[in-house]
């Protein structure tokens, strides 16, 4: 079991496993421990602990001991720890020097934040040793006793003062990653084996002006990182079959050959923060990655043709000087595009067939260009009316002509916005008479209207097209053949004035409200219903709305007020400007009293 509390841990002493005690101000490790005969792990970080003392060499089953964050110096030539031990943190405590003898089972070790001394302070490391940290050291160069072991798979060596490359060794033949991060190395040149076995390497924030030699024989490089140092040219003449990923960013890079031939498990490709100004030709040609990051580079265009579709899910752009953008095949399954801060004058023509994107920035109205792809995508939309339609949703001025398809397509799209503006554009295209009383209509599909509301209206339906003089499609799959078409919205809109006309001038709803009486007002609103009201009727029940007393009363008329009137007066009704304006607006009477 695993213990945080060292008096709960010694009520069931054959049940510890693990005990925890980070950051618990002990300057000495307390020998109760040595009663913990099962003990597994023992985690005394963040202490201030100067000595290891003997009984830990007691512990027959102690595999993990860390011991990070102390003020241990290690003075002492034997290191009390037993041969079971497989894991060793001395991270941050004051080590000088490694003279002690370690456990020969220990397979990682991590002297990480210790001031090793600027000599060889590594004088006996266990051969089994698999993993090394020793970052934030002060070193100058590898220490000698690391080459001798044969089984080492990772070293860590990042924010150290190495300026001398690497040399040769039995560590080679095993090493999978190596991490040189944030040292001095102004060249680099591996020593390594045939088939080395080598998959990792980070030469990140270091003075590197060419690419590291003698990578030809890293065979299983998966990752390499050179970010932040001065290479001004990355070409790659060496095949690499499994390399999935390369950072070069934060360099001064102007050219850039990578032939995907070389490199085609490559996945993700970062060379933001450069002076890149062109990509070659062939760069879209058979492209493997899934994410590429361009950008705070100087790219003013960009075009080309992909042979295939590629596997691109992440195409970042941002920051450059792309005036054109063409890519016209092969990105099919983009799904993030970002094109922030560019000079872009509109919306590159490859957009509109990205049918799993997700997420696009960087453009004029970038987040309703979304949702208009993301419908145009779930209504299978054909790609060539898409920019049309969206000029259109957009509001934008010289609109293409109108025509039966894109009212087809356009309206069966969700988009209100979108509606308007067709109907706007097919009316003024194709002038009909308004609607008036007698006049019989064809609905074709559901419009949301009651049947009862258009026949009070005093319209007629019909379910013989020869009969009807307008034609309602209720979306674009119902689009007709026939120019004599209403929309659904003049329809609403014949209704409502239809219930204004037939309340104007009602002197017994006028006298209802005017009464102000409860039961009278109850009664008018029972005869009003969901109708739209006229200008004094409007008043009267806003004057009862202020006035009245009656909760339930008042919350049924301020459910008829928020459909008719701005909610600003409903707010503040005691706002005089916005009545004055209201009022000139028509929409209540100045006549009355407010």
């Amino acid at each position: 079991m695993k213990f945080y509390d060292l008096d709960k841990a010694l009520k069931t002493p054959d049940r510890v496993q693990s005990l925890i005690l980070h950051q618990r101000g002990y300057s000495r490790i307390p020998d109760v421990i040595a009663t913990f005969p099962r003990l597994r792990e023992l985690a005394l970080s963040s202490n201030r602990i100067e000595t290891i003392p003997a009984f830990l060499s007691r512990l027959e089953n102690l595999e993990i001991l860390d011991l990070s964050g102390n003020l241990i110096e290690l003075k002492d030539s034997d290191l009390p720890l037993p041969e079971s031990l497989l894991q060793l943190k001395l991270a941050n405590n004051k080590i000088k020097c490694l003279s002690v003898v370690l456990p020969n089972s220990l397979e990682k070790l991590d002297l990480s934040g210790n001031p090793l001394s600027k000599s060889d302070p590594l004088e006996h490391l266990p051969r089994k040793l698999r993993h090394l940290r020793l970052a934030a050291c002060g070193l100058e160069k590898i220490p000698d006793s690391i080459y001798a072991l044969s089984r080492l798979e990772s070293l860590d060596l990042s924010e150290n003062e190495i300026r001398f490359t690497p040399v040769k060794g039995e560590m080679w033949k095993s090493l999978i990653s190596l991490d040189l991060r944030k040292n001095k190395l102004t060249h680099c040149r591996l020593p390594l084996p045939p088939a080395a076995p080598l998959a990792k390497l980070k030469l990140n924030h270091n003075k590197l002006q060419q690419y590291p030699k003698g990578l030809e024989k890293a065979t299983q490089l998966q990752t390499l990182e050179l970010t932040d140092n001065r290479l001004k040219t990355f070409r790659l003449d060496i095949r690499f079959a499994v390399l999935r990923n390369i950072d070069l960013s934060r360099n001064k890079l102007e050219s850039l050959v990578l032939p995907w031939s070389l490199c085609p498990m490559l996945r993700q490709l970062n060379v933001s923060n450069n002076k890149l100004e062109s990509l070659p030709d062939f760069f879209w040609e058979n492209l493997p990655l899934q994410r590429l990051d361009l950008s705070k580079n100087k790219l003013q265009s960009l075009s080309g043709k992909s042979g295939s579709v590629t596997d691109l899910r992440q195409l970042n752009l941002d920051s450059n000087k792309l005036e054109k953008l063409n890519l016209e095949t092969g990105l099919e399954k983009l799904e993030q595009l970002s094109l922030r801060r560019n000079k872009l004058p509109g919306i590159p023509g490859f957009i509109w067939g990205l049918d799993r994107l997700k997420k696009i920035s960087g453009l004029k109205g970038s987040s309703r260009l979304m949702r208009f792809l993301l419908c145009c995508r779930s209504e299978e939309i054909p790609i060539k009316l898409r920019p049309v339609l969206f000029a259109y949703y957009q509001g934008a001025p010289n609109l293409p002509v109108i025509r039966p398809d894109l009212m087809h397509a356009g309206l069966t799209l969700p988009l209100p916005a979108l509606h308007k503006s067709l109907w706007n554009a097919w009316e003024e295209k194709h002038p009909l008479r308004a609607l008036k009383k007698g006049d019989t209509l064809k609905i074709l599909g559901p419009i949301n209207i009651r049947r009862k509301s258009i026949e009070n209206a005093g319209l007629n339906i019909t379910d013989d097209p020869a009969k009807a003089d307008f034609l309602v499609p209720a979306s674009g799959r119902d689009w007709p053949s026939s120019t004599s078409v209403k929309s659904p919205a003049s329809v609403r809109v014949f209704i409502r004035e239809s219930g204004k006309k037939a309340l104007e001038g009602h002197p017994g709803l006028e006298a209802l409200l005017e009464s102000k009486q409860p039961a009278n007002v109850q009664m008018a609103l029972s005869v009003i219903g969901r109708r739209q009201l006229p200008a004094r009727l409007l008043s009267l029940c806003f004057i009862n709305w202020v006035e009245q007393k009656d909760p339930a009363l008042r919350k049924k008329l301020e459910r008829l007020l928020w459909k008719q009137l701005p909610a600003r007066i409903l707010e503040q009704p005691d706002d005089t400007e916005t009545l004055r304006q209201l009022c000139r607006e028509g929409l209540l009477d100045e006549s009355l009293h407010f």
